[in-house]
């Protein structure tokens, strides 16, 4: 019941079901990874790719230069 006195939470989850959505369809239509890795692999793609497209970067390419051109390393 936050939403009732903070303007910025929203009353319904629609938009983070809408953000699901391609996903759960790509994993319908390939029937499930067959293995724990590739389950694995498809969520941290999929994650990267939601998070490239909310930060503007028009293909998964730039998604990855973006990544790999970082000025300094990621933490450890």
């Amino acid at each position: 019941m936050r939403f009732l006195s903070a303007p910025f939470v929203e009353s319904t989850n629609n938009r983070a079901e809408r953000m699901l959505r391609p996903a759960v369809i790509a994993r319908k239509v390939s029937h499930c990874s067959k293995n724990q890795a590739g389950a694995d692999a498809f969520v941290a793609f999929t994650s990267l790719a939601q998070t490239a497209r909310k930060n503007g970067a028009v293909s998964i390419t730039a998604a990855f230069r973006l990544l790999f051109s970082a000025s300094s390393p990621p933490p450890t």
